[in-house]
């Protein structure tokens, strides 16, 4: 037929969800539950890194100060 424009195809309408898990799965791949010995993949991970290192510094700086707080107010007399 002459003078007829070809009619669109029409895309197969899927529900929201499906859509949104599709792209998730594509974005965070297929997660799983933590195993149990998870926590070893992160050993070692900052080693060298100076940004960390002064993290720990200061960690346990204020660990120690607060050590020695709670080593005066429980006795008095250590002052």
């Amino acid at each position: 037929m002459e003078g007829t424009l070809p009619q669109p195809r029409r895309r197969k309408v899927t529900p929201i969800e499906e859509r949104i898990a599709r792209l998730e799965k594509a974005v965070f791949g297929t997660r799983q539950e933590p195993s149990r010995d998870d926590w070893q993949k992160s050993v070692g991970m900052f080693r060298g890194d100076p940004v960390m290192k002064e993290i720990l510094d200061d960690v346990s700086e204020a660990r120690h100060q607060e050590r020695e707080q709670a080593r005066l107010a429980n006795n008095p007399a250590a002052t």
